[in-house]
């Protein structure tokens, strides 16, 4: 797990960036804040430990772009995402 100084200077690594970026992370207490200056949008996700109950999360995609761009993406050809949502 990382902690908050290792979830601070990955968001100031990642803002100095010339290039896009686009990053899935968990969901964290401060995380939104932290990222509040990027492109957020959420994919549905769901976590299992061992055999214990299946947990739906929402799970933060992070980008320097918009990712909601509906351009054809060549490798997933098409409409790959849905109001704001992966679909």
């Amino acid at each position: 797990m990382f902690g908050r100084a290792d979830i601070d200077r990955l968001a100031t690594q990642l803002a100095a960036m010339k290039g896009k970026f686009l990053l899935s992370i968990s969901d964290t207490p401060g995380l939104r804040t932290t990222f509040a200056t990027f492109h957020m949008i959420e994919a549905d996700k769901t976590y299992t430990v061992g055999a214990g109950a299946a947990v739906k999360v929402a799970e933060p995609i992070i980008a320097n772009f918009d990712p909601r761009c509906r351009r054809p993406v060549p490798a997933l050809r098409g409409d790959w995402l849905a109001g704001g949502r992966l679909a």
